[in-house]
């Protein structure tokens, strides 16, 4: 049997859709889309993520159902600095994206820091393996982490961060969105 050509599919279409209201960057567009969008509570067990970058270097990520049986429903949108676009709009849910990562680091070990530079305090030290939660962001380099059991917060430099998956972390009010 033949694969589908993935430009022929509906979940890509949706997508395309999505994305070229994106690229105008009117936020007026963005607002009505969601709020005009089908918009309910439920337990979500598998999502999907989506990356869509785009030639000014920027980054948006769409969390989407992962259900085969069902039509593809959009749970969360990620701007390029890690905020939450539903949670911007009408502060509920999960407020920035967390994904899983380890250290990419041929030493060992990452210093986090207290700010965003490199001269600023060592708050903890990651080693090889450890797990930690980290928020993308598109727009600068120092990404916010955050230890694995959620006590301690700071700052990594991104090429030390390789992330586990794209599984989103704690999605407090899971949202589906259905574009009619």
């Amino acid at each position: 049997m033949m694969e589908p050509d993935k430009y022929e599919s509906l979940l890509f279409k949706q997508i395309k859709s999505v994305q070229e209201t994106f690229m105008q960057e009117n936020k007026e567009n963005i607002s009505n889309i969601i709020y005009k969008s089908l918009l309910y509570q439920e337990n979500i067990t598998h999502v999907v993520s989506l990356d869509l970058s785009f030639p000014n270097g920027k980054t948006i990520y769409f969390y989407l159902n992962g259900y085969i049986d069902e039509p593809v429903y959009i749970t969360n949108i990620f701007l390029c600095n890690g905020e939450s676009l539903l949670n911007k709009i009408d502060k509920t849910g999960q407020s920035e994206l967390k994904r899983v990562a380890v250290i990419n680091d041929k030493d060992g070990y990452t210093n986090v820091r207290e700010e965003p530079y490199g001269e600023a305090k060592i708050l903890w030290v990651v080693s090889e393996g450890e797990k930690f939660y980290f928020t993308p962001n598109s727009d600068k380099n120092w990404w916010k982490v955050e230890s694995y059991d959620g006590q301690k917060k700071g700052y990594m430099y991104q090429n030390r961060i390789s992330p586990i998956g794209k599984q989103p972390v704690d999605l407090y009010r899971p949202q589906r969105v259905f574009f009619p």
